[in-house]
C-alpha cells in the first residue's frame, strides 16, 4: 500500500495542500508532509490492498506523510468492518 501511495504522488497538489493545512513553522499543521493524493484515490488504493495486520499498519500510522496515515486509518476501518460484519456489537457504559 505504501509504495502504491508513493507512486501516486502529485507535487503540485502537495504544495496546495501544504498551504491549505498551514504547514509552516508555528502554524497548526506544522511539519505535516503531503504527497498530494486526493481522497478518492487513497480509498481506491486501500480497497485494492489485501487486509493488513495491526502490526503491518503500525509504521504507516506514524508515517510523516499525511496520506499514508489517512490510508492506514481507512484500512483500520476495513479491518473493523470485516471482523464485525456478521456479528452484533454492543456498547455499554459501565461506571
Amino acid at each position: 500500500m505504501y509504495n502504491q501511495l508513493l507512486s501516486k504522488q502529485n507535487k503540485n497538489q502537495a504544495l496546495i495542500l501544504s498551504k491549505f493545512f498551514k504547514t509552516n513553522p508555528g502554524e497548526y499543521g506544522e511539519n505535516d508532509c503531503f504527497l498530494g493524493i486526493k481522497v478518492p484515490i487513497i480509498r481506491d488504493i486501500v480497497k485494492s490492498t489485501p487486509l493488513m495486520s495491526i502490526e503491518q499498519l503500525e509504521p504507516l500510522i506514524s508515517s510523516k506523510w499525511h496520506e499514508v496515515r489517512m490510508a492506514s486509518l481507512f484500512m483500520l476501518i476495513r479491518i473493523f468492518k470485516n471482523q464485525f460484519s456478521n456479528s452484533t456489537i454492543t456498547i455499554t457504559n459501565s461506571i
